[in-house]
Formats: structure tokens, sequence, C-alpha cells
């Protein structure tokens, strides 16, 4: 067994020799293993390819390229590994010893690669020093399980590398600020082909707030910036906490960029020290202005336009404008957003809407006011609670005169809200990673024509991302959503019902066309639904990407005695990707369409369909 250091300020080329190009010999005693996947094959050939040279005039040597060989065999962990030239006219016999010959480009040569066993690292441990306080031990106690995670993992030099950048990370994240780590020792043992690594870090004082500086903060009051931040004095100064502080601002979007740092950090004693949080502010424009455009062959065109006015309060509220105007719907509305109104991210928003939306089932017009007041639950949760009352003219085609009493519905619904949502993704706008979920519960009452109708609607919705290394940027995406309506009567509007169909459901159909239907063929609606869809991602070069996808939907039957109905869809998807989010152009299919339906729908939209 031989010991080796890694020095302080190594780079992944300088620890790959570190670990053990200076006392690896290629004469270790041969241990079983795996052929070399694809992937290790063509970087070697790589490697050997683009090896350095002493000079841009002349081409790499022979010994350049091997060494170039040796060292990339060495941060995928084959420590043994040997490489000889060999020539076309006895390229020389890999043997069983798992050698292979790598012939490379140019007439760069031919060699003979034996890589010997891959090393595994079988202990990795981590030694902290300092006085034993309960946040040390802490800190502790969470590296030393980043460190038993590698553990029978490949020996990579990267991995090596990683793990010692996370345990560093970990530490000043946890309030450790002044935090380094010292050389590690690496114990490499041949006869077993394993390695054992110790690390060591000296974590420094653990650093607390003092005080809360701001700058930028020209429209907005500081004394509201410092309370919307809401770290006090004394409290550790965790990455997590200012990541947190960072995103609170941001997510107002009344400012362009948010930094949130610490000043230099002064140590009291060997084990405390303070720093001041500075919060740097770029304030947006007091408006901005934003358009927008959707378009299907089923649902037709769809145009937005917002308008948003900041600052108008003083504490980062929005006042926002918005139109559209659509084939289906038109509309316009206003609402308000109040950010950390009573606690930090404690947020109110009111809301005042007025249009009209008509489709085959029914065409309504709307007026209404409400108001949610949304409470965090952790740092990807949140709680919200809502009132709203909306005033509705409702006109249903008139065969339908012989399921509802009356042609023409005038009426006010009275709502509560309470919906909680969960946010594990890594993106808001186009996730990668991760999943959501979302469950609301809408008690209601509608009042109209001589009636009070008591109802309510249970929503259940998530969706999960998992990236796809086989493809380019690959993503495979999820998503089911479920529906419930409890009412008692058949008298309840067709506006408040279920409906499936359409380009943010399943593609390939009109817009609310799922769901059961009358003996004229008029969509009814039903008292649930259940939807899911399933996308697969992946750039193909540049900006484009490709998608493809399948969409099924069942909504469920009405007291009426009309039959639930369910139906699917598939598609494929071209992506341009505009920066923050692409712009999407599907062509679906329907798997069993009506008679008159058209064989495929065309959808143009900007973002993910979910």
């Amino acid at each position: 067994m031989r010991l080796a250091h890694l020095p302080k300020n190594v780079i992944v080329g300088i620890g790959v020799a570190c670990i053990g190009s200076a006392f690896l010999g290629i004469g270790s005693k041969a241990l079983a293993q795996a052929a070399l996947g694809n992937s290790v094959k063509t970087g070697l050939r790589i490697a050997m390819q683009r090896a350095e040279t002493d000079s841009w005039l002349q081409s790499p040597s022979s010994e350049q390229r091997q060494v170039a060989g040796i060292l990339f065999l060495r941060s995928e962990g084959y420590y043994g590994a040997s490489i000889e030239e060999a020539s076309a006219q006895d390229p020389r016999t890999p043997g069983s010893d798992g050698g292979f010959v790598v012939t490379l480009m140019d007439g760069a040569g031919i060699y003979l690669v034996r890589p010997g066993p891959q090393f595994r690292i079988v202990a990795a441990r981590v030694v902290i020093e300092g006085n034993r306080t309960i946040a040390l031990n802490d800190l502790e106690e969470s590296v030393a399980k980043l460190a038993v995670a590698v553990q029978n993992e490949p020996a990579r030099a990267i991995k090596v590398l990683e793990l010692r950048g996370q345990i560093l990370a970990s530490a000043k994240s946890a309030g450790f600020v002044l935090a380094f780590d010292k050389e590690a020792d690496v114990l490499v043992d041949h006869k077993d082909a394993t390695m054992s690594i110790t690390y060591k870090m000296v974590p420094g004082p653990l650093i607390t707030a003092t005080n809360v500086q701001v700058s930028g903060a020209n429209l907005t009051p500081q004394a509201w910036v410092v309370r919307a931040a809401a770290i006090g004095s004394g409290e550790v100064v965790k990455g997590e906490r200012l990541k947190e502080i960072s995103e609170r601002l941001q997510q107002t979007g009344a400012y362009s960029k948010v930094d949130v740092t610490l000043s230099s950090p002064q140590a009291l004693d060997a084990d405390t020290g303070v720093a001041d949080v500075i919060i740097t502010l770029k304030e947006r424009r007091k408006r901005t202005w934003s358009a927008g455009a959707v378009w299907s062959t089923t649902d037709g065109l769809g145009l937005d336009a917002t308008t948003s006015l900041f600052h108008l309060m003083s504490r980062a509220d929005t006042l926002t404008f918005d139109m559209r105007l659509g084939t289906l719907e038109s509309s316009l509305g206003t609402s308000w957003r109040f950010p950390s109104l009573s606690a930090p991210s404690r947020d109110l928003f009111l809301e005042a809407h007025a249009g009209q939306e008509t489709t085959d089932a029914y065409e309504r017009f709307l007026a209404r006011v409400g108001g949610t007041y949304v409470i965090p639950r952790g740092d990807t949760a949140s709680l919200t609670y809502g009132v709203g009352l909306d005033i509705t003219r409702t006109r249903v085609p008139i065969q339908n005169r012989v399921i509802l009493s009356a042609n023409e519905i005038d009426g006010a619904d009275f709502t509560a809200l309470i919906r909680y949502e969960r946010d594990r993704s890594d993106d808001v706008i186009n996730p990668k990673r991760g999943w959501r979920m979302q469950s609301e519960v809408q008690p209601a009452v509608f009042v109209g024509d001589g009636q009070t109708i008591p109802y309510g609607r249970l929503i259940v919705a998530g969706s999960v991302y998992q990236p796809v290394p086989a493809l380019k940027d690959g993503v495979f995406a999820a998503r089911l959503k479920g529906g419930y309506l409890l009412t008692s009567s058949s008298e309840l509007p067709f506006d408040r019902r279920f409906f499936a169909g359409g380009g943010g459901s399943v593609r390939g159909y009109a817009y609310q066309s799922i769901g059961p239907r009358d003996a004229n063929d008029n969509p009814l609606g039903g008292i649930s639904v259940l939807e899911g869809s399933v996308e697969a991602r992946w750039s193909i070069q540049g900006p484009y990407g490709m998608a493809i996808f399948a969409d099924i939907a069942r909504v469920g039957s009405t007291d009426s005695g009309d039959d639930a109905e369910t139906k699917a869809g598939v598609g494929v998807g071209l992506r341009f990707n505009l920066g923050q989010a692409p712009l999407r152009i599907d062509v679906a299919f329907p798997l069993s369409k009506r008679n008159g339906d058209p064989p495929a729908q065309i959808y143009l939209s900007a973002g993910q369909s979910f």
C-alpha cells in the first residue's frame, strides 16, 4: 500500500496525476474486471489523439500520447493501466486480460491498451478540526453522509474532487463561511484495487448576522426590504438562508436582479464570528409591457397583452392589467400583488376580471372579484386561502332545455378556496428534474333563477420530470390530474362542470370536446375528470428540439344518465429554445375521432405543455 496527497489548489487534471501517477506501477496483480464501456474507450481515443505537445508546430510523440492515455484511464479509476505502441503488421494480441487495440486517426499510431482492474472507493471519511459544538457536530454528521454515499463507487478522480468540493460547500452553507480544507490522504491498495480517502477540514468560526445593509432600493423603503428579508441579529448565516432571501425578493417581480452576500466576516474567537448581510437590488422600471399569442386548428387564435406597474404602494407591490382577445375567450382584468404583507413570503393577491367565453357547450358572460392569501410552508410548499364572487350569465344550446330548466341562467357563485402546493422541480418554466403537486378544495354556492345550489370541486394534480441520459438534454415528463364535482343537482350550469380536450388537456381534440354528450351531440360536461400525459423531450441541434407525447382523459357521467367518455391522442412536436422557455409547435392525432373531426390538430404556443 502507498500513500499520496492531494494539494489544496488541485484541479481535475492535476488531481488525476496526484491520485496515482507518481506512485502506481504497471506490474500490479491482475484482478477480474469487466470490459471497458464504449464511452470510456471513446474518451481514451480522444485523449490520446489530442495529447499535449511541447510545440504547436509538432505533432505529439508516441510517448506523449501514451502518457495522455494513462492519465485519462486513471481519471476513470484504472490505476494499473498500461499502453504500448504497436504496428499494423504486428498489432499485438490483446489476449484475455481485457486488453484492446486503439487505432488513432491521421496515422498517429496503433496502441495496445491493457486497462487492468477499475479501482473502487472502499472508505471515505472526513476529519474536522475544532472544538466540539452542536453546530460542528451537525456539520460532521451531514458531511459523513456525503462520504458514505461514494463508498463502492469507481475511484474516478472527478468523483474524489467533487466530494471534496461538496464537503467544503456544506461547511460554508452551514454558517462556517471561513472554512478551508487541508491536504487529503489518499491510500491506494494495488492488491485489492481499492482506494481509501481521508478529507481534512478546518471549519473556522461559526458566523452570525449583525446588521442588514440594503443598496439599490430607491422605489422601495429600505426598512421594508429589511422586514421582508427577516434575518435577525445573531442568526447563523447559512447559505440556504441567504438563497431563500434572494428568491423571496426575486419572486416579487419588482426587481430584475437580487444579490444577497456577506461582508468580510470578523472572527470574535476561535468558535464564533460576525458579518453583515448585504442585499443589493436592481429595481425594474415602474412599468413593463408583454404580449403573447397561442394558436391551434381547433381552439383558434388567442392574443394576450399585459402591462405591470411596480411600487405604487412603495412595498414591491405589482399592479397588473391584462387583456385577451381570442376565438374562444376574450377578457379584461386586473390583479394587485402585495408581497410579504404581514410576514415574510405571505402574499396577498386581489383580482377583478370580466369576460366572455364561447364553446360548443355554453356561452358565458362573467364578472369576478376575489382575493387569495398565500402562506409558505417550508422552502418548496405553500398553502393558499381564497374567496371569490362570480356573477355570470350562462346560455346553453336550445336542445339542452330537457336537461336544464332554462336556456339562459343568471346567477352568482360565492366561492372559497383552500389549496396546497409543493414544487420540487429544478425550474419553474422549463423543468428537467423533480416533481410538483397541487391539491385544492373549492366549496361554493350558486344562487340564481330562484335556486340555491351548494356544490364543491375537488382537484388533485401532479407532474414528474426525469432526465434521460440516452438523449441529448433528454427529459421524460408525466402528469396526472383528477377532479370531482360534489353536487346532487342536475340544474348546476354547464360551465361549472368538468370538460377535457384541447391544447392544455388532450391534444388532437377540440376544446371541451371530450365528455358526455346529449342525443344531439352537444357537450354536457361531467362530474369527474381524470387526465394524464407523458412526454419525451430532447435537443437535436442548436436551439432546436423535439418531443413525442401521448395524452388521455376520461370525463365521468352526470346525473342525467349519459355515459362517461375516454379519449386519447398522440403526437410529435418541434421546440425552439427562446432562452427561458421554448416556442412549441405540436402536431397531435386523435386515436378515436368522431365523424367530421380532422385527422390531426396543430398547436402553437410558448412554454412547455406542463
